[in-house]
């Protein structure tokens, strides 16, 4: 597998990870700003995820995310990632963005199911599913 050779060493860690496992995110490879990387798969037709998103940043931080604002999830390494990424494409885990009583930004997790969603007073959830089909709002 050739990776550009502009990738910081973590980058170029978690990107051959990635492509090993999931060798579909390697035509969406793009090199961001201090060697760092985003690579990508457009999501399934129905879906509201619009793609499923493996990116590195800062001092090696390792985000996974869907294409609506604030569906970001951090991770602690390669196996995280990996285990993160083979549950979201298999519908296993939901992507969670909350919104306040205000209309702001409140957090974003994953769940496995909507009954494991603890929502504050007011709150408001978007749950959003790789394939669409377990999509819900929630409060």
């Amino acid at each position: 597998m050739d990776l550009p050779e502009s990738l910081n060493s973590i980058a170029r860690r978690v990107a051959t990870q990635l492509f090993l496992v999931r060798p579909e995110f390697q035509a969406g490879l793009e090199v961001l700003d201090g060697g760092h990387f985003e690579a990508s798969i457009p999501a399934p037709e129905g879906s509201q995820a619009g793609a499923l998103v493996v990116c590195t940043a800062h001092d090696g931080d390792i985000w996974v995310h869907f294409a609506p604002p604030q569906m970001w999830y951090s991770v602690d390494d390669e196996q995280e990632l990996m285990t993160i990424v083979d549950q979201l494409l298999l519908d296993e885990v939901l992507f969670v963005r909350t919104i306040d009583a205000n209309g702001a930004w409140a957090g974003t997790t994953l769940v496995r199911r909507i009954e494991d969603l603890e929502l504050n007073e007011g709150e408001t959830a978007t749950l959003l599913s790789w394939s669409g089909s377990r999509d819900q709002t929630a409060g």
